[in-house]
């Protein structure tokens, strides 16, 4: 039996996104140990991580990163995307 989803198969594309903003600047080697999270530094003090996973399970593996680097997070936002555009 094969379980679908409303847009495809599960698993398919990217469907969580993470915005986590930071007390301290990450520099950009940290780029290397978070794959594929983009870093934006904010005016004074801080940054914004961004990235996109295609399970829970690698939001949750992506937190796990922030606290075994010892990153203070002022905000974590976690969004499910519901319907993703496809250009066919």
């Amino acid at each position: 039996m094969i379980w679908e989803k409303q847009n495809g198969f599960p698993g398919e594309g990217k469907n969580w996104k993470v915005e986590v903003h930071c007390q301290e600047k990450i520099e950009e080697w940290f780029l290397d140990y978070f794959c594929g999270v983009e870093i934006k530094m904010k005016e004074g003090e801080g940054s914004i991580l961004k990235g996109e996973f295609q399970d829970i399970s690698g939001v949750f593996g992506f937190i796990l990163k922030l606290r075994d680097a010892t990153i203070d997070f002022l905000s974590l936002e976690v969004k499910k995307s519901v319907g993703q555009d496809k250009n066919y």
